[in-house]
């Protein structure tokens, strides 16, 4: 039976990750992927590395997707050096409009609130926005502006993450995971349907698909999918000096030279579709944000199924009583930016280095002795 250290199932930008720290430090490493790297949401996703916008919190989650950020800085940009792959990683200036008294009051309460924590984001008068990018709505009464955010093209971000495993010695294959052995001593093992494959480890980055390992593991694994839609359009003139987020609806320029314009959020089960009626509702959704958008040509739309955890939080760490399985899944709308890092963390935990952040409140561990979990409130789109 073949073995390795660690086998990884999913090729997304979480898997991969992972793969890649892994290889680096000399493991010898396995991907399993059943179709092709970044074929679901990694390749799909609309790029946008911020953890500012209403969301924006304290605590764990916002420790996390802040130091996210701080790593994609460092470690995206290299990875062009390492593999020749321009993952098209770029600033960007992320903009909440305000467009009521109310909205504009709880914006400045949470810029000052945040601005302890995140120096780059601050409240900004319209006169300033509306002189910087003129196709804005005329009724914006400013917005929650933050400074010095990132973008990544999320296809190419995955790509290069495969090639740099590969490089640093990772095999990467193309075979489903059908199943756990999960004997009471000894080494996991992954059944494929050439036979099983062991490992000291076995890392489940499958997406929102990590939910039929519950069978495997005979403990809950509480992610589903959340689909999301986008469009890419044409936009004659300058790039869009913002990307602008107001509530599930965002718009922004791609350094590919297209505009990104999203989303719905869609418990859809795994149904990939597109439907016209969402593409309606993007549509209205960012022409009431950027009017000048009347002017744009839609170039594609398609489709993602995001890894939704019960608690909107991501899941890394060991299942209980099985600690050489790690679940690495749960990000929903913020894979590409948490993704990278997340990967880094689980790969310290497999190297038995203590994660530079708690992943306590991340441990799989939660959903067994927290009792029932309180999913915050989605604006869902009902297709």
């Amino acid at each position: 039976m073949e073995a390795y250290d660690v086998i990884v199932v999913g090729a997304g930008v979480v898997g991969l990750a992972t793969a890649y720290f892994c290889a680096s430090a000399g493991l010898k490493v396995l991907v399993l992927e059943r179709e092709s790297i970044a074929s679901q949401a990694s390749g799909a996703a609309a790029g946008i590395l911020t953890p500012a916008g209403e969301s924006a919190q304290a605590g764990p989650l916002g420790d996390l997707m802040a130091r996210s950020l701080e790593f994609h800085r460092s470690f995206t940009p290299r990875l062009k050096e390492l593999t020749g792959i321009d993952p098209l990683f770029g600033p960007l200036a992320v903009l909440v409009p305000a467009f009521s008294p109310q909205e504009a009051d709880r914006l400045r309460a949470l810029a000052e609130h945040l601005a302890g924590s995140n120096s780059r984001l601050r409240w900004a008068e319209p006169t300033e926005l509306l002189a910087a990018e003129p196709r804005l709505s005329p009724d914006l009464r400013g917005g929650l502006l933050a400074e010095g955010e990132g973008q990544v093209d999320a296809y190419r971000l995955t790509l290069a993450l495969g090639r740099a495993a590969e490089l640093a010695g990772a095999e990467v294959r193309y075979a489903a995971a059908e199943g756990l052995e999960l004997p009471e001593r000894g080494r996991p093992r992954v059944i494929t349907r050439s036979g099983p494959v062991g490992a000291d480890f076995v890392v489940l980055a499958m997406g929102p698909w990590t939910a039929r390992a519950a069978g495997w593991l005979g403990t809950p694994v509480p992610v589903e999918p959340l689909r999301g839609q986008l469009l890419r359009l044409h936009l004659p003139g300058p790039p869009l000096a913002y990307c602008v987020m107001y509530g599930d609806h965002y718009v922004l320029s791609k350094l590919d030279g297209l505009v990104t314009a999203g989303t719905t959020e869609e418990l859809v089960g795994f149904d990939p579709s597109t439907t016209p009626a969402a593409r309606d509702f993007i549509l209205e959704g960012v022409l009431r944000l950027v009017p000048g958008l009347a002017d744009a040509q839609l170039v594609n739309h398609t489709a993602c199924l995001r890894p939704l955890a019960a608690d909107d939080m991501p899941i890394l760490g060991p299942v209980p009583g099985r600690e050489r399985v790690i679940l690495a899944t749960g990000h929903g709308r913020n894979g590409i930016l948490m993704g990278p890092y997340s990967g880094r963390l689980v790969a310290d935990l497999i190297l038995g280095r203590t994660p530079e952040i708690d992943l306590g409140p991340f441990a799989p561990a939660r959903f067994r002795e927290a009792g029932p979990v309180r999913r915050r409130a989605h604006r869902l789109f009902s297709p």
